[in-house]
């Protein structure tokens, strides 16, 4: 729900509420919309989608050149999604690229995706080389289960924004407490909770930029423990890149963390990613 949307729908007692709300900032994202799968795999080679599409799962473009991405012990990762850049809408603050193949691979369980060598983000600036020149033979790859490859997807992309009382519930609740009385901040948050409850609660969880939707490990990222390794360690702190919760299964997700400057420049071999299992 936009946060205009939002402010039609706010019923009158709360009109004290929404200058307050007006002014609270928001975080723009990149919604990543998961169409209807296009076929149901037990392997990626089942593809049928375009290799240069924006997709979940399936074949990447992936030239016969380049190594194919695989763990120490030489376990191909799966392909989680390829994004081509060009369809990707541009917000403020995040530099993403705006030509080329940005792909993200996990590991055939993602469970296990977290760890340093089990998962790889790839990027190919130009997507010009002959599809003969391309790699057709991923028979060697295996898919887990759960997978986020099991059914191949295409993918879309929009802006969107984010209000503040989503990515920042806490600090806005303390916000709220400073200013209005206890009894209008418990009528507030049961109509919220009864009312809206659904469409407010979080942010979307598949998008690129924006704040990450907290849940399981990743609240300790998203309540500063990132920030406070990464001060600690005299670096740039990571912030959000992709977030992708499995389109069958809510609790399994995996989030992709990137320094702003590595995503400037394009260098994307010190991604972190955690994964909600």
């Amino acid at each position: 729900m936009s946060i205009r949307d939002f402010l039609l729908e706010l019923p009158p007692e709360f009109d004290a509420i929404r200058p307050f709300l007006i002014a609270s900032p928001s975080e723009p994202f990149i919604r990543v919309d998961a169409g209807e799968p296009r076929l149901r795999v037990k392997h990626p080679q089942d593809d049928r989608l375009p290799r240069r599409a924006s997709k979940i799962g399936g074949l990447p473009y992936f030239p016969k050149s380049a190594d194919y991405p695989r763990d120490e012990s030489g376990i191909p990762l799966v392909l989680l999604a390829q994004i081509d850049c060009a369809e990707v809408p541009i917000i403020p603050n995040f530099d993403f690229p705006d030509r080329g193949l940005l792909q993200f691979y996990i590991y055939p369980d993602p469970a296990f995706s977290f760890q340093d060598d089990k998962h790889r983000v790839l990027y190919f600036p130009e997507t010009d080389i002959a599809d003969n020149e391309l790699l057709q033979d991923f028979s060697f790859i295996k898919i887990g289960r759960p997978s986020f490859a099991e059914k191949i997807r295409p993918l879309s992309f929009a802006v969107e924004d984010a209000p503040f009382w989503q990515t920042h519930s806490q600090e806005f609740l303390d916000q709220l407490k400073e200013r209005f009385d206890r009894e209008f901040v418990d009528n507030w948050f049961d109509w919220m909770l009864v009312e809206h409850y659904d469409k407010t609660s979080s942010p979307p969880a598949n998008k690129l930029g924006g704040y990450p939707c907290p849940r399981g490990e990743v609240d300790d990222l998203v309540l500063g423990g990132m920030a406070e390794e990464a001060a600690a360690e005299g670096r740039e702190v990571e912030r959000l890149l992709l977030e992708f919760e499995h389109p069958d299964n809510i609790s399994l997700a995996v989030y992709f963390f990137i320094q702003n400057s590595d995503l400037r420049s394009r260098h994307f071999d010190r991604v972190l990613v955690q994964c909600v299992y």
